[in-house]
């Protein structure tokens, strides 16, 4: 769910940016008026390169977070406020350099990354935040939970698997695909319909077997301390 929620937000910064950027930029991109100076020019086109920059770590970040590569989109994700921080650190020098021509689109301007600056550092710190505590998550608890659902129940959903650990849905998916993979559990995940089916009797009879290995190893064990006090 927050990853529908992050790329929604992502998705409306990128195209409230490319709007803004065409709308105000693009006049500039080649002409330059005879009012402004080279230095603000050369400015500018730092401030337009800087933006378009921003765009494509915007389209990255969203690519790897719809790839659950959570880290990356992240990383990503701070390179955007950085160069968007330029921006907006551009934009306050040039409300006090531009004619009053230019005074009200360049406002505007301000205004709009004020906006977004605020927005993409409360929703990355967020993420960031949720993915620190992910490695607090107790994989041995949720291991045994589902072990425990894949010797009782035939089927669940990943929904009430998730509710079942306490956990998110997407850590809960990597978990069992990953007990699915090392042969820790016998299942099947099916990603279409975010299902997981258990084969519960060969779950159940793996259980066995793991349960009489440790009451054999139990017993020699107890044979081992009991010949040994023997000789003592």
């Amino acid at each position: 769910m927050k990853q529908k929620i992050l790329i929604t937000l992502n998705i409306l910064v990128m195209a409230y940016t490319f709007g803004f950027l065409l709308t105000l930029i693009f006049p500039f991109l080649y002409t330059r008026p005879e009012h402004i100076n080279y230095l603000n020019y050369v400015g500018f086109k730092v401030f337009i390169f800087g933006g378009y920059f921003g765009l494509v770590s915007l389209i990255l970040s969203i690519s790897y977070l719809y790839l659950l590569r959570i880290r990356i989109g992240i990383l990503f994700g701070y390179i955007i406020i950085i160069s968007f921080g330029i921006n907006f650190l551009s934009i306050i020098i040039y409300i006090l350099t531009f004619r009053n021509t230019y005074s009200i689109e360049i406002k505007f301007g301000f205004h709009t990354f004020l906006i977004l600056w605020v927005i993409l550092i409360i929703v990355y710190s967020l993420l960031l935040i949720l993915e620190i505590k992910e490695n607090d998550i107790d994989y041995r608890n949720i291991k045994k939970i589902i072990i425990e659902y894949g010797t009782n129940y035939t089927r669940i959903s990943l929904g009430d698997l998730s509710q079942k650990c306490k956990q998110d849905k997407r850590i809960v998916k990597n978990i069992v695909k990953d007990m699915i993979e090392n042969k820790e559990i016998h299942a099947k995940y099916f990603g279409s319909t975010q299902m997981v089916a258990f084969d519960q009797q060969a779950n159940i009879e793996e259980i066995d077997n793991l349960m009489s290995i440790y009451e054999e190893f139990e017993t020699k064990g107890i044979d081992k301390k009991e010949q040994n006090k023997e000789k003592i």
